[in-house]
């Protein structure tokens, strides 16, 4: 199956070009990419463990 922009998309979809069950179909690949794309950007902006500061004094 062939993929799509979103306003190609939506335009075989207005001039049915594309079957209900395709384009539902083209949306959920496209979903899935960008569920992929958010995880990859969510573990590469995830925080690091960071030691703490030498420097610190405890509390007497």
């Amino acid at each position: 199956m062939s993929h799509y922009t979103l306003d190609e998309l939506l335009e075989r979809w207005k001039h049915e070009d594309l079957t209900e069950a395709q384009t539902i179909g083209q949306l959920l690949q496209m979903l899935r990419k960008i569920d992929a794309r958010v995880r990859e950007l969510e573990r590469a902006k995830a925080p690091t463990s960071e030691p703490e500061p030498k420097n610190q004094r405890s509390a007497q």
